[in-house]
């Protein structure tokens, strides 16, 4: 089973401004035989908060809503699995190279 077969929806928080971001991740994802533009990566809408709401600021809140909105979509879905990116994710050597053996013991219930 692949990264792309064991998680239900790929969704990636990403700004569209951030255009450098997702060209990076598009690479990143590739290296681990990952399409960005296969139908189970999704990039949903990020909101901008108009104010930081107490938090350190609007960046942070807004990458919390985005993470907030993602997961209550999931709940809503009745989704078994998912991940969650951040356009400047960056994967280890050691993640390339060793995701087989890790997909071979994670299990679906």
């Amino acid at each position: 089973m692949t990264l792309y077969e064991y998680f239900d929806p790929i969704a990636i928080i990403h700004l569209p401004d951030r255009r450098d971001r997702f060209q990076s991740l598009s690479a990143e994802l590739r290296d681990v035989g990952i399409d960005i533009r296969q139908p189970k990566v999704q990039i949903p809408h990020a909101p901008v908060p108009s104010d930081w709401d107490g938090w350190p600021s609007r960046g942070v809140y807004g990458n919390f809503l985005s993470h907030l909105g993602i997961l209550r979509q999931a709940l809503r879905d009745g989704l078994q699995t998912i991940w969650v990116l951040e356009d400047d994710a960056i994967f280890s050597r050691r993640m390339r190279h060793e995701q087989r053996d890790a997909r071979a013991s994670w299990r679906r219930s």
